[in-house]
C-alpha cells in the first residue's frame, strides 16, 4: 500500500488530541445526513460521511475519490488513519450494509469505538424516500444557511413526481432493512457492546438530540444547526401515485400509522395542524 495523506482538514499523523472514536451504523434515508451535519455543530466533533461507499469516499471536507485504491487495498488501516489523523476530540463516520461487511463487523466488535445505531421505524418513509432519491439522482438537499435541528420537521412539500408501490419489492427491501439492524444489535450484544440507540422520530428534538454529547463525553455545544433539507412530505401516502394500493397494504399489515410521520417535538410542534 503506497503513501496515506490526508489533505484539507486532516493532517497525517497527528495523535495528540483526538481521543474519542465513533461510528453510526444506518442505513439510507435514515436521516442520517442531518445526523452528521448536526454532530459536526460541535467545535470538537469531526464526522465524516459514508467513508467506505463503494464508488467514492466521503470525507467532511468533501469528496475524495484519489483515496479510494488505497481504502479498497486495505480498509481498515484505513480506518486506523482515519481515526488517527483526526485534528478534532472526537472523529466518526457513518457506515451502511452494503458499505463493508468486514469493517462493519470490525466496529461492531471493537470496544474502542463509541456505536451510535440511527433506527427509522417507519419503514414507508425510508421507502419512499430511497425511491424518489434514485429517480431523481439527488440524495441530500441544502439550505442556503444553517438552520435549526427541527427547522423542516413539518414544512409543506407538494411533490411534482411520485413513485410506484410494489408489494413484493416493497417486502424484500423491508427485510433487508431489518435483518442489518436485527444482525448489528446481536453481534453488540454478544460482545457485551454499548450502543446508544437513536430513533429518525426522536433526533428532531433538541433536548432528546443533545443526548448523544453526554454519550461521546463531550461538553454540550451552545448551538445546534444543520444544512440540510427535507426533501419529502410528512403525508408519506401522497409519495405515491397508487396511494390507494399503499393504503390497502397497510391496513392489512396492521401499520396505518405509516401513512403519515410525526416526530417528538414540544411546544405543540407534534401534530400536523
Amino acid at each position: 500500500m503506497g503513501a496515506f495523506v490526508f489533505k484539507g482538514h486532516l493532517k497525517h499523523n497527528c495523535h495528540l488530541i483526538m481521543s474519542i472514536k465513533f461510528a453510526i451504523i444506518a442505513n439510507p434515508r435514515t436521516g442520517s445526513n442531518h445526523y452528521v451535519d448536526l454532530l459536526n455543530s460541535h467545535p470538537s466533533i469531526t464526522c465524516h460521511s459514508e467513508v467506505f461507499h463503494p464508488h467514492a469516499v466521503y470525507m467532511n471536507a468533501g469528496t475524495r475519490l484519489d483515496l479510494l485504491a488505497d481504502r479498497n487495498e486495505a480498509p481498515l488501516l484505513f480506518l486506523e488513519r482515519l481515526y488517527g489523523d483526526s485534528l478534532s476530540e472526537a472523529c466518526g463516520f457513518k457506515i451502511f450494509a452494503e458499505h463493508n461487511d468486514n469493517v462493519l463487523r470490525y466496529v461492531l466488535t471493537s470496544s474502542d469505538i463509541i456505536k451510535i445505531v440511527l433506527y427509522r421505524s417507519n419503514y414507508l418513509a425510508v421507502f419512499s424516500s430511497e425511491k424518489i432519491a434514485q429517480m431523481k439522482q439527488s440524495y441530500v438537499s441544502l439550505t442556503e444557511s444553517p438552520a435549526p435541528i427541527d427547522a423542516d420537521a413539518y414544512a409543506r412539500i407538494d411533490l411534482t413526481e411520485k413513485v410506484h408501490f410494489r408489494v413484493d419489492e416493497f417486502v424484500s427491501r423491508w427485510q433487508s432493512y431489518q435483518n442489518h439492524y436485527k444482525d448489528s444489535l446481536q453481534v453488540l450484544n454478544d460482545s457485551g457492546q454499548k450502543y446508544l440507540l437513536v430513533t429518525y422520530e426522536e433526533f428532531l428534538n433538541e433536548d432528546i438530540f443533545r443526548g448523544v454529547f453526554s454519550w461521546l463525553g463531550l461538553p454540550q455545544p451552545p448551538q445546534l444547526f444543520s444544512r440540510t433539507k427535507k426533501t419529502n412530505s410528512t403525508d408519506i401516502l401522497s409519495r405515491f401515485e397508487n396511494s390507494e394500493d399503499v393504503l390497502g397494504f397497510l391496513d392489512r399489515i396492521g401499520r396505518l400509522s405509516w401513512a403519515c410521520e410525526s416526530f417528538i417535538l414540544w411546544d405543540g410542534k407534534d401534530s400536523l395542524s
